[in-house]
């Protein structure tokens, strides 16, 4: 995906994690999103099928930074997995 496309994502993902915190995951549809995000729906069906998908990049991107900030955490602290298992 170029890099626009990249951005598009993002931009549509920022969008849709405010409806989804402000009405809820199962009150969120995809014409919400693209009011919100101001694209067409064929636009946003270029990127995504559905809202569950979006919502499930969402939490995918969020649980990926947890774990990026959790081996720099033990990384800090000067931590091995070797360590860990002891």
């Amino acid at each position: 995906m170029n890099k626009r496309g990249q951005e598009t994502r993002k931009h549509i993902k920022k969008c849709a994690c405010s409806l989804f915190a402000e009405k809820g995951f199962k009150e969120v549809t995809m014409k919400d999103i693209c009011e919100v995000a101001k694209l067409s729906r064929g636009g946003l069906y270029c990127h995504y099928e559905s809202t569950r998908q979006v919502f499930q990049e969402i939490v995918d991107d969020m649980t990926r930074e947890q774990d990026n900030e959790i081996d720099l955490r033990i990384e800090r602290m000067g931590l091995t997995d070797m360590n860990l298992m002891k």
